[in-house]
């Protein structure tokens, strides 16, 4: 009689305590809070060159060119000039909501079913944006160079957990890795004191790992609410704004003969000096063409490495069986 009193309470407690599958396919959707950060560099190179070339031209009836001559011509450069500089901020970003969806598989495993693993795939949409400012620092004072924002469009992330359940079976404690890509907008502002504002496209594509951790909790056979957080680092991606400009100067003479002095002497000047006739071809169907040619390269690069963090609640339904409840005591 003793023993079959103590039995009844014990399976009335054991009864009290679902042992619930972990196993099977699942989807869920939920939200929560994300913002960006991370690091810019940013780097301008400029060089300039002034060089002579010699060139072969067609002399025509009433042409009376100051650069036509019948002596050698010894091409080269005559000058040139290259500087860089560069400069480094940071994103910064505020907290904004988002939505996010998932799809997963979990299995319990069977040799010790405390230990559930698991595969997923989310993506979360959300408007988390960050701006950046450049600025150039000189001897007495510092002053803006461009600006710009990035804005993520969506979060794209493939990954596996793993995780240990409590003695109840209700609770999963578990950690994550994943591969995640993610889509931007974003735009860059560069300021020339001369030019204005010129605005150029930011790099949209980042690829990166994610991390994480988070608890899950049963609400019923179906329904589990699960409290996370993640960290996304995205590798760097580069843009380079180039532009290349030739100009040729051929109003622009050397005075003299032969003309290989330092500096390019414009067309009024040498008119005081020589006459235009002084190169005249003369029944010579070709004359030789010294052409002052002023070549600009300039390039700007751009390097973006966006982190995200976000904090999310999740609710998520599982297909499959039902838990099975503890066989009663014999």
């Amino acid at each position: 009689m003793l023993a079959a009193a103590m039995a009844g309470p014990v399976q009335a407690k054991m009864a009290e305590v679902p042992a619930y599958n972990w196993s099977g396919f699942y989807i869920g959707g939920g939200g929560g809070v994300h913002w960006l950060d991370g690091d810019v560099d940013f780097d301008k190179s400029k060089s300039w060159e002034l060089r002579k070339e010699c060139r072969d031209y067609e002399y025509a009836d009433g042409d009376h060119f100051w650069f036509k001559d019948y002596g050698e011509c010894v091409a080269g450069t005559i000058k040139e000039f290259s500087h860089s500089f560069s400069t480094s901020t940071d994103l910064d970003g505020d907290p904004s909501l988002f939505g996010t969806f998932i799809v997963g598989i979990d299995w319990q495993s069977k040799r010790n079913p405390r230990i559930v693993a698991g595969a997923f795939v989310d993506i979360d949409f959300g408007n988390a944006d960050a701006d950046f400012t450049l600025t150039k620092n000189t001897c007495d004072c510092a002053y803006v160079i461009g600006d710009g924002e990035l804005e993520l469009d969506y979060l794209l992330t493939i990954g596996g957990r793993i995780g240990i359940l409590s003695e109840d079976n209700t609770t999963l404690a578990y950690i994550l890795a994943g591969y995640s890509h993610a889509e931007f907008d974003g735009s860059l502002n560069l300021y020339d004191h001369r030019r204005g504002v010129t605005t150029h496209l930011l790099p949209s594509e980042f690829n990166g790992g994610t991390i994480g951790g988070g608890v899950e909790r049963k609400l019923s056979d179906r329904l589990s609410l699960r409290l996370e957080g993640r960290a996304t680092f995205l590798r760097s991606e580069s843009a380079t704004f180039s532009k290349w400009t030739t100009d040729e100067y051929p109003i622009k003479v050397y005075a003299g003969d032969p003309i290989y002095q330092d500096d390019p002497i414009p067309l009024t000047a040498v008119a005081v000096i020589d006459k235009p006739t002084l190169y005249d071809c003369g029944t010579e169907i070709k004359c030789t063409q010294k052409v002052i040619v002023s070549e600009h390269h300039k390039e700007k690069t751009i390097d973006l490495e966006p982190d995200i963090f976000s904090f999310r609640a999740v609710l998520t339904y599982k297909f499959g069986g039902r838990h099975a409840m503890p066989e009663p005591l014999k």
